[in-house]
């Protein structure tokens, strides 16, 4: 899956979209790639990779008697699809989608790294792919940048 390439340059804009076009989990459904604006604030790459949305938590409902069951969900605010759900005694902690770039922009921060491309798969994994320190290099033609990353609000 990884991008043959004829040099690093050209490396940014073709590793992302080769990485994820057979992806099993879905990641087929991208239409489009953002490649982030370099130098940009949190909240214009927050927009960019289409995260303009929170995690919201509630119980799930029996269609049948309108009663609360045993099970959580873990839902998008702007179009109610389903991130995760599950059994669980205690209320679930929804991660929200910029505490995950804040996390992320620290990585990049502390290594003085650039941010590459990222954006949000249809069931809910967000990923980033951000530049810091050299490339790995696997064959004479195959270049990977560092680094990408994952959040899979599904393996909760």
């Amino acid at each position: 899956m990884s991008a043959n390439v004829m040099s690093g340059a050209r490396n940014a804009s073709i590793v992302p979209q080769e990485w994820w076009a057979g992806n099993k989990d879905g990641s087929s459904a991208i239409k489009h790639l953002n490649l982030l604006t370099a130098g940009a604030s949190l909240e214009k790459i927050q927009s960019e990779m289409g995260l303009d949305w929170d995690a919201k938590v509630s119980r799930l409902i029996r269609q049948e008697d309108g009663q609360e069951t045993n099970h959580w969900q873990l839902y998008r605010s702007d179009n109610n699809k389903t991130l995760w759900s599950g059994e669980q005694t205690a209320h679930p902690y929804a991660t929200q989608p910029i505490e995950i770039l804040e996390f992320l922009d620290s990585i990049r921060s502390e290594t003085e790294g650039d941010w590459l491309t990222g954006g949000v798969l249809g069931g809910g994994k967000i990923w980033a792919q951000i530049r810091f320190g050299d490339d790995y290099q696997i064959n004479s033609d195959v270049i990977i940048p560092n680094v990408l990353m994952v959040y899979d609000y599904a393996k909760q």
